[in-house]
């Protein structure tokens, strides 16, 4: 199964972490971890673009780290998912955790709504 790389860009005061390759269980703890150190201090985009794959495990990461971020003011907001993981959070009835946007400049504009 492919690793899953990432780098972190800061856009006009909003981190970006870029994602590539597949979200699973080999690496959803590791990717948690990334994103509450950055949801500590502010709201994220998690750019979902090059991610391929996102298995039950990485669903519940991402979950897991929206609640996380709810509850410090904060929210991860997923930035152009796949139509699969867009069907999969319909049929798992966990859409309504999710912000999805498809830019950063829409993110950036949902942060100041839903924060």
């Amino acid at each position: 199964m492919m690793e899953l790389n990432y780098s972190v860009e800061d856009k006009e005061g909003l981190k970006v972490i870029n994602l590539d390759g597949n979200l699973s269980v080999s690496n959803a703890e590791a990717l948690e971890k990334l994103i509450e150190l950055y949801t500590q201090k502010a709201s994220v985009v998690v750019n979902l673009h090059d991610v391929r794959l996102v298995t039950s495990s990485g669903l519940n990461s991402l979950i897991n780290v929206s609640i996380d971020a709810k509850s410090r003011k904060n929210r991860v907001l997923l930035m152009k998912p796949s139509d699969e993981f867009r069907k999969m959070t319909q049929i798992l009835k966990t859409y309504d955790q999710f912000i999805i946007v498809d830019s950063v400049e829409e993110g950036q504009m949902k942060v100041r709504y839903f924060t």
